[in-house]
């Protein structure tokens, strides 16, 4: 597993779940990074919950500020924590990152000279 995959998941951040049969992300968050998986809630899209079987595989949606990150896991099965059904998911063992802006911003220093012009009354 490569460690940069590891350091793009953190607990509370946001991630979706796609439904093949009905084209449309659920909305998730990641509740719990462990060594061997992550758990997730149960995904959700217009009030109703995306049931997840284990051995089942999803293509699932990471966002952060600067990109999203496409990778497709593996449900390894449930637990409950807190009075809470997680959803555990293998690692991905590859993402796919795709820039959020139209444009990539660039670093730029530009020096600029500026001069002060007067109007004919001297104002």
């Amino acid at each position: 597993m490569d460690k940069k995959i590891r350091e793009l998941f953190r607990v509370n951040q946001l991630l979706e779940v796609y439904d093949k049969q009905k084209g449309i992300y659920f909305k998730s968050i990641v509740q719990e990074v462990n060594p061997d998986n992550l758990a997730i809630g149960v995904p959700m899209a217009r009030r109703e919950m995306l049931q997840m079987q284990e051995g089942q595989s999803f293509s699932l949606r990471l966002l952060a500020k600067d990109a999203q990150y496409f990778f497709s896991s593996t449900v390894l099965g449930q637990k409950v924590a807190n009075g809470l059904l997680l959803y555990l998911i293998s690692w991905p063992e590859e993402v796919t990152r795709y820039q959020r802006r139209q444009y990539y911003r660039l670093p730029f220093t530009l020096k600029v000279h500026c001069w002060l012009v007067q109007d004919d009354d001297g104002t």
